[in-house]
């Protein structure tokens, strides 16, 4: 049985970390000089905001039968309607990732992230996050699956 309940969540965000920090200083930046110059700090200010608040989101109407992946752009939504027959499961995946870094001297990362997926009876498959932390993964994914009224799988030991 499908809850009810209208479903809204984050699922990532659209500027990678450094982009952030850029967004952080723009908006200290701004601060600091708006008495100097009031056009340039807006404009600063704005792009900060931007910078730090422009994720992907996905909203699941479970008694209507429809989801929407989008853009949120400062409260502009960017995204198309699409409906679904139903939703059978929800599986969380275990990846491994390596990233390097450096200019001279190459550093390299290895990282595990857990992200999970909602699988749709038609076959599609719907991303709604990734997490570090497993029982973070594990949590949101029970939350959801509550609301959607699935199980939660996962695809891995």
């Amino acid at each position: 049985m499908q809850a009810s309940v209208k479903i809204d969540i984050s699922t990532q965000h659209y500027f990678p970390f450094y982009m952030h920090i850029l967004g952080g200083m723009f908006i200290l930046f701004s601060l600091l000089i708006i008495l100097m110059n009031t056009i340039l700090s807006i404009l600063l200010f704005i792009v900060g905001i931007l910078f730090l608040t422009t994720h992907y989101r996905l909203f699941i109407d479970p008694h209507a039968n429809t989801y929407k992946e989008y853009l949120w752009i400062m409260g502009m939504k960017r995204g198309e309607i699409k409906s679904f027959p139903k939703a059978e499961y929800i599986f969380i995946n275990l990846l491994e990732r390596e990233s390097e870094f450096g200019l001279v001297a190459r550093l390299s990362a290895r990282m595990t992230v857990f992200q999970g997926y909602i699988r749709l009876s038609n076959g599609e498959v719907i991303y709604f996050g990734e997490k570090r932390s497993e029982e973070a993964m594990y949590d949101k994914a029970k939350k959801l699956a509550r609301n959607l009224g699935v199980i939660v799988k996962k695809n891995y030991d």
